[in-house]
């Protein structure tokens, strides 16, 4: 009996690791996929939706460093692509690349408060 609770721990613990590497190993999206996405939060009318259709996405997938750069390319404000910046990094598939992102800023300002999200 004890034998079986200690395999069945064990098995749950791997279970829960498995998820974890999966969650932070993720697969960027697709290029039709990510295409898509973009299509409709150009065509969000209010930024707002454009928001909600941002927050869409990053709540099922994961994005690479090049695609969140487009992604905030579809931005005009700063504040915003800052907002999403923050946000989608715990959804980047390969967050060693983020830097990259900083080129889409006009501000250094930005930056740097981006590089924060590096130091967490």
């Amino acid at each position: 009996m004890r034998k079986l609770i200690v395999v069945l721990c064990a098995g749950i613990l791997l279970s829960a690791s498995a998820m974890a590497i999966t969650k932070n190993n993720c697969s960027p999206m697709a290029k039709q996929d990510f295409r898509k996405a973009c299509a409709a939060i150009e065509e969000a009318g209010f930024l707002d939706d454009k928001v909600a259709e941002v927050d869409k996405i990053l709540e099922k997938n994961c994005l690479s460093s090049q695609q969140l750069k487009e992604l905030l390319m579809l931005f005009e404000f700063e504040n915003i692509k800052l907002a999403i910046a923050q946000r989608a990094y715990q959804q980047l598939s390969d967050a060693e690349n983020f830097k990259s992102v900083f080129d889409v800023f006009e501000f250094d300002d930005s930056v740097a408060r981006l590089q924060e999200v590096l130091k967490d």
